[in-house]
């Protein structure tokens, strides 16, 4: 199973390796970008969405991160209420044990 799954992201990898390649080839035209009266630099549409690409890829990076992190917090402070309620079980626990 373990061998089928790493075939499988090889295969996508080379697929999206091939698709950019592709992609680069196809798309040399250059263009600028124009945003609130500024005109960016000429550069080739491949490069453009190369760019493009790359930040969704960092803003998904970064929102998976800022998630994780959240949830190792929440599990932290769980962990530690947990403890303090074992702590409080073993506290009466052993408060009946030395009864009468």
């Amino acid at each position: 199973m373990r061998r089928l799954r790493e075939f499988l992201v090889a295969v996508v990898l080379l697929a999206v390796v091939a698709a950019g390649t592709l992609l680069a080839i196809d798309n040399q035209t250059l263009v600028s970008l124009g945003f609130l009266g500024r005109e960016s630099p000429a550069w080739p549409v491949s490069w453009w969405l190369g760019l493009a690409f790359a930040g969704g890829v960092l803003v998904g990076v970064g929102v998976c991160l800022a998630s994780l992190a959240r949830s190792k917090l929440r599990a932290r402070r769980l962990n530690r209420a947990l403890a303090q309620r074992e702590r409080e079980l073993d506290r009466l626990g052993g408060a009946d044990d030395s009864g009468p």
